[in-house]
């Protein structure tokens, strides 16, 4: 849910109005306490998610106040159980790049080691991997997790073709881009908002390759109602990379 500010208010006018809801929000949880949101990243329960400031509104009921997690992060949480139990495949090493703390508890649980990599970031991580040259032995790992990084770096298919190599036959890599339906991927002049392109469903296939690609829906499988209670909104894409069993070609 977004809410307009007048034109002319700057960002700081705008994180004024996020404190005041919040505060609001805060104070009626501690007389009201009915459950009306739930986190799955954390499990913190109340009326509401926080509000939040951006240049041209205030979004609200977007932000946990437990973890910081986002609607994309919620429906995360609940697709990544799902889908490794779908696969019937725990990865004995997972590794999460630009890890987003919020997730970090969801992903551990799914499998026996998991890993993180923030490059030239102060965030703290286990490693500090440049996704162009990684330095990690071939087949090392049986997952690789990244959300909105391939679609802010110029050099994606060198990325791709790394992330390949150090994955194991039947390993798997989930990434969240910007992604649109029914188009090709497109680059985009000057990068906008920290992105170099926008990916297109047309030729996901060649954009991946040598994986074999399937593009899936994060909210798939739950219910409105688990939706509205989580904050989560219907169309999360993830594209997921498949790498082939030994000697088996990509389809």
């Amino acid at each position: 849910m977004t809410a307009r500010v007048p034109a002319g208010r700057s960002i700081h006018a705008r994180q004024v109005v996020c404190r005041g809801q919040n505060l609001v929000i805060a104070a009626a949880e501690r007389v009201l306490p009915r459950q009306a949101r739930r986190c799955p990243c954390c499990g913190w329960s109340g009326l509401y998610f926080r509000s939040f400031a951006v240049v041209e509104y205030v979004r609200r009921d977007v932000i946990c106040p437990g973890c910081g997690s986002f609607e994309r992060h919620r429906a995360l949480a609940s697709f990544y159980r799902m889908f490794f139990m779908r696969i019937g495949r725990r990865p004995t090493r997972l590794i999460h790049f630009a890890p987003e703390p919020c997730l970090a508890a969801t992903l551990a649980s799914v499998c026996d080691r998991y890993e993180t990599s923030a490059y030239g970031e102060t965030t703290p991580a286990d490693y500090r991997l440049d996704l162009t040259s990684i330095s990690l032995a071939d087949q090392s790992c049986d997952a690789v997790v990244l959300n909105h990084v391939l679609d802010c770096m110029p050099d994606d298919r060198v990325a791709v073709g790394e992330i390949f190599r150090i994955l194991r036959p039947e390993g798997v890599a989930l990434a969240v881009v910007t992604f649109e339906s029914g188009t090709t991927t497109r680059e985009l002049p000057v990068a906008s908002n920290g992105r170099f392109r926008v990916y297109g469903s047309e030729d996901v296939d060649v954009r991946f390759a040598p994986f074999r690609v399937e593009v899936a829906e994060a909210a798939a499988g739950l219910s409105p109602e688990t939706r509205r209670l989580h904050g989560i909104p219907p169309t999360v894409p993830v594209v997921v990379m498949h790498k082939p069993a030994a000697g088996r070609p990509a389809a």
